[in-house]
């Protein structure tokens, strides 16, 4: 039985860690990104191994999220060992201000079993001197990790590189999608067509596009943050 094509889309964070846990499963993994596998938000984002406001999503995000704080430090640990690239994941904590939803937030760590309380605002001025003035109540979650974005696609690339079933197509833009009846059975490319058992987008802003192509609207677009260091 010969083994399975995957063609994924974008190659951020979750397309490099869609390919890597394939390909470890002996999937033959081709992964196309518009610019450079890593870059965009996956290179800039805070990386916080949490949803910014966790009690705000459904169960079934706070099940994932639980499940991907156990989880990363065990990856970081497997990228460490076969690359030497250390995704440095650490137990940073993350505070609060002044929510208008605090008792909310308390009731479903409560409920969650999770390690958040309330702290005096005293003691988050020690923590954090350049906070300043101008804040009167804080939460705090003593087990938010964080993790090294552009060390974390990194050690993903040096990994993803190493495997001989794996096919990283960089400066590859996907322009539409090749169909056999109701089936999507690959891609097209300026490079040329581009075909699997199976295709995932994990294009990230860029996905909602590409979908249009298919008569499907996702509502996705881009959105600007600010990281200070």
């Amino acid at each position: 039985m010969s083994k399975q094509t995957v063609v994924i889309v974008g190659g951020g964070v979750i397309g490099l860690l869609t390919a890597f846990n394939l390909a470890s499963e002996q999937v033959n993994v081709v992964l196309l990104d518009r610019s450079g596998v890593g870059q965009e938000s996956s290179w800039a984002g805070g990386g916080i191994v949490s949803p910014l406001y966790p009690w705000r999503y459904s169960p079934a995000v706070t099940a994932l999220a639980h499940w991907s704080q156990d989880f990363y430090p065990h990856l970081a640990e497997r990228l460490f060992t076969q690359t030497g690239i250390d995704p440095e994941v650490h137990k940073t904590g993350l505070y609060w201000l002044d929510l208008d939803d605090e008792q909310a937030a308390l009731e479903w760590a409560a409920r969650e079993n999770r390690p958040l309380s309330s702290v005096d605002i005293s003691a988050v001025n020690d923590a954090v001197p350049a906070l300043g003035e101008g804040y009167s109540r804080a939460i705090h979650m003593a087990d938010v990790a964080n993790v090294r974005n552009p060390r974390l696609v990194k050690s993903l690339k040096a990994a993803l590189l190493a495997m001989p079933n794996v096919d990283i197509r960089e400066q590859c833009n996907v322009s539409g999608f090749v169909r056999e009846g109701s089936r999507v059975s690959g891609v097209s490319t300026p490079s040329g067509d581009f075909t699997g058992d199976r295709v995932i987008l994990t294009a990230g802003a860029w996905s909602g596009d590409l979908l249009k192509t298919l008569g499907l609207n996702l509502p996705v677009e881009p959105v600007k943050g600010q990281m200070i260091l």
